[in-house]
Parts: C-alpha cells; sequence; structure tokens
C-alpha cells in the first residue's frame, strides 16, 4: 500500500501511512554530503602533549570522522586533500588557524564547513577541550567547550566526540540544512534558493558536563528501543531528507520515551540484505530491518512533492503486532526543507502519541 493523499482546500493530508515506499530518482546523480575540514590543534606548549603531534592529529581526525559519519550527511575532507591547500605541515597550519583562515581555507576546498577541534593548555584554568563548527559561506560559529571531570588527567576527545558533536550539529541544522539546499541547486527555483541563503552570522557557545551527558546517555539506554531510518524520496534531495532525518530521530529522543537505534547499524543491516539503494519496498521488509536490528519499533516515512507543496509522512509501527501505533503528517512549501526542519518538534510530539 503506498501513501494516500488528498488535498483538501489547498491542504495535503495524509490519509493512510506509507507501507511501500522505495527510493525515486528523477534522472539526476543525486546531491553529495556536507564537505567538512576537520583541524586538531592545541595551545600552549607543546610539552603538554601526551604523545606526538602527529599521533595527536591522527587520534582526533579519527574520532572527529567517527562522530560525523554517524549522521550521513556530512563527510570529512581528505588529509591529504586538505594537505595540498594547506600544506604538509599539519602542525605549523593548526597552530596558525584562525576562524578566518579556517574559513577561507574551506572555501578553497569546496567545503561547505570547518571543524576545529583544539586541546588548550592553561595552567591556571585547567585543561579545556574546545570544538567550533564554522559555516564556510554563512560565517556561523557553533562551539562546545568541556573540561575535565575532577580527578581525570588524561582527558582524551574520544570521550565527549560525541556528544560534542551531537550537541553542534543539532545548533547548527539549519546552517547546514540551508546549505545543503544550496549545495544541490536551491530546489524549486529562485525563491527556494533566497530562503536557504545565508543569513547574519550566528555565535552558539555551550559548555558540555561530559558526566551529566554519560548519566544521560546511561538513562537512555533503559528505553524502548525503536529504528528510524531515514525517509525516502528523491535521490536528488538525499542529504537534505537525511538533515530532516536526524532532526527527527533527535525530537523523538526528547519526547523521553525512545532509545534510537544508530543508524550505522541500520545502514548495515540494509546493505545485508540489498535495502540500500531500493528502500524499504514492503512493511514486511520494514519489520525484518526493525528486528534485525533488536527494536521494538520501526518509524517509516516519507518526503514527496507534490506540486507547489510537499509533504513529510511517517508511521510508527509496533514489530511484536506489526500494527500502527502512532502516525503523523507536515507539509510545507516544496523546496523549502527549512520550513520542514521548523516542524520537526510538531511532527515528533505526534508519532510519539499512541493511538
Amino acid at each position: 500500500m503506498k501513501w494516500l493523499v488528498k488535498r483538501i482546500a489547498g491542504i495535503v493530508i495524509g490519509s493512510a501511512c506509507v507501507v511501500s515506499v522505495g527510493a525515486q530518482t528523477t534522472g539526476a546523480a543525486g546531491d553529495s554530503p556536507l564537505r567538512v575540514l576537520v583541524v586538531p590543534a592545541y595551545t600552549g606548549y607543546k610539552k603538554n602533549l601526551s604523545v606526538p603531534y602527529p599521533e595527536f592529529y591522527r587520534r582526533n581526525l579519527d574520532k572527529a570522522t567517527q562522530a560525523l559519519s554517524r549522521t550521513g550527511y556530512a563527510q570529512v575532507v581528505p588529509p591529504e586533500e586538505a594537505d595540498a591547500v594547506a600544506g604538509k605541515d599539519r602542525e605549523r597550519f593548526s597552530r596558525k588557524a584562525t576562524h578566518k583562515v579556517l574559513r577561507e581555507t574551506a572555501a578553497k576546498l569546496g567545503a561547505e564547513y570547518s571543524l576545529s577541534v583544539v586541546l588548550n593548555f592553561d595552567s591556571n584554568a585547567g585543561n579545556e577541550w574546545r570544538i567550533t563548527l564554522i559555516g564556510t559561506e554563512s560565517g556561523s560559529l557553533y562551539t562546545v567547550k568541556a573540561r575535565p571531570p575532577a580527578g581525570v588527567t588524561n582527558f582524551e576527545f574520544g570521550r565527549i566526540s560525541r556528544a560534542a558533536i551531537d550537541r553542534i550539529f543539532q545548533d547548527a541544522r539549519e546552517d547546514m540544512l540551508a546549505a545543503a539546499i544550496r549545495k544541490r541547486g536551491g530546489g524549486s527555483g529562485p525563491e527556494a534558493a533566497a530562503a536557504a541563503a545565508p543569513g547574519r552570522p550566528v555565535e552558539i557557545e555551550r559548555d558540555l558536563d561530559i558526566l551529566a551527558a554519560e548519566r544521560e546517555a546511561a538513562a537512555v539506554s533503559a528505553r524502548q528501543p525503536i529504528a528510524v531510518p531515514d525517509l525516502e524520496g528523491e535521490e536528488q534531495n538525499r542529504t537534505a531528507r537525511r538533515i530532516l532525518s536526524e532532526a527527527l530521530r533527535y525530537e523523538l529522543l526528547a519526547q523521553g520515551k525512545f532509545r534510537i537505534v544508530e543508524r550505522e547499524k541500520l545502514d548495515a543491516i540494509m546493505r545485508e540484505i540489498e535495502l540500500q539503494a531500493a528502500g524499504l519496498a514492503s512493511e514486511d521488509q520494514a519489520v525484518r530491518i526493525g528486528e534485525a536490528a533488536a527494536a521494538k519499533q520501526i518509524v517509516i516515512g516519507s518526503a514527496a512533492a507534490l506540486g507547489s507543496l510537499a509533504v513529510i509522512q511517517v508511521r510508527r509501527i509496533d514489530l511484536e503486532s506489526q500494527l500502527a501505533v502512532g502516525a503523523g503528517a507536515l507539509t510545507y512549501e516544496a523546496g523549502k526543507e527549512i520550513e520542514a526542519l521548523k516542524g520537526m518538534p510538531s511532527l515528533a510530539k505526534e508519532l510519539a502519541r499512541d493511538r
């Protein structure tokens, strides 16, 4: 059964939910992930590093790459490619890499963002990790700072990388969605492109309490597991859909009822059963994926254009009964996914409500 959509008084209303939604193509090659230049750095004396800089660089680049790859819509610029522009002396470049320099270097590399991963050594205030995402076009800065818990002397970036980058990406998601729309060519004409044009730069800075973040993660682990694959839709809108999908996962998590199954785990399962290209071709396949992921429920849905409008429709299925226990729909102007992003909290609330 496919989505059934009724047009009533100019409003699109979902009258049934996705059971079979394959990935659609329109002849376009599809868009590509947002590129991110990652630069690990330190301030203060080099002797304070616990390992030589090349190892410091490798470790923290790897951790940042792992955290970024979880989203499915961000891709790290390969180090060798960055060297061709920034120079092969990575340590020297990192020491002089101001936000302005990073922004200019990212632009030369065709990267939409740069991520500065800095370990600050301060004998008075104590050591601190400072992670900043810098928009190449927008100039916006999204920063998370973290200090080691009491008694911890070797405070590695790997301990905070996931929580820090998740927090940054939630703050930056509108900026990143706008960048994805610009990258694909603006969507549905000049009005959509104008809606995604960079506005005034914003600066958001947050302190990360790693112990509180770890306690929250432990509490979440006791909740009901739910699988939320990426929304299905046109291949040319893939990056924007993935940003919207990640926003939906975040907002579902915020409802306090669910533990979200890792996206990478779902991707691995879909590859194993050869569904990556075809999408969720049937409700049986969706159930199969959810069960393989050890989830109790699964959300399936799509984002599709209907003339001048677009609609996101989602359905929450209980895997034991194989019945729909929740559903939701969100309508917005075609090509203006930023409107959809702003509606994600209400869509998640509607989806989480039991029928």
